[in-house]
């Protein structure tokens, strides 16, 4: 019951901002403020307190690793499969990258911290660093392969754009606190 309770709250506040949308009080300034705090506060501040307290080999294995990089590349290539008859070109390579792109950070950790325990939101925080480091050099690579387009720098550009991820940074931050047991009692 308690985890309905939690889950009736986040669902509360979706259907609160989709109102407000609505009737005109979030406006594109307003909702792209909301989203700047989501993205350089909040979330990052969730991924460092799941992390912090947690011994790195409880949330992070190999199997993980592969797992997450497997479901990824393998979604594309399915992906790719079924859109190969998709014209344009560049439709066909949206619709792929759509196929694996995932939004884990904005309703998928949040979630999972409603839900589960601090270690398994921890678990979902590394999950959404992997996706991220995945996701964008892979993104890179189908986008500017299959369009056909001069990508010169634009791989390195993503790449370094990776660098400055607020959620990235609090997921390393937190890990490493986690590292050296110095968030644990």
């Amino acid at each position: 019951m308690e985890v309905l309770i939690r889950l009736s709250g986040l669902l509360a506040l979706l259907l609160a901002g989709t109102g407000l949308r609505r009737v005109g009080v979030l406006d594109a300034d307003r909702t792209e403020l909301l989203n700047q705090t989501a993205y350089y506060v909040a979330l990052p501040a969730l991924v460092f307190v799941a992390t912090y307290d947690q011994a790195i080999g409880d949330v992070v294995s190999w199997e993980l690793l592969v797992a997450v990089v497997a479901t990824l590349l393998g979604t594309a290539l399915v992906a790719s499969v079924v859109h190969r008859n998709r014209s344009p070109i560049a439709r066909r390579s949206v619709a792929v990258v759509q196929s694996y792109h995932s939004n884990l950070g904005y309703l998928g950790v949040p979630l999972v911290a409603a839900t589960f325990d601090a270690e398994v939101t921890a678990i979902a925080s590394v999950i959404l660093g992997i996706g991220a480091l995945v996701q964008v050099p892979l993104t890179v690579i189908l986008l500017v392969s299959m369009n056909g387009e001069n990508a010169e720098g634009a791989l390195g550009r993503h790449l370094r754009s990776l660098a400055g991820n607020p959620v990235l940074i609090a997921l390393v931050a937190g890990m490493a606190i986690g590292g050296f047991a110095l968030g644990r009692a």
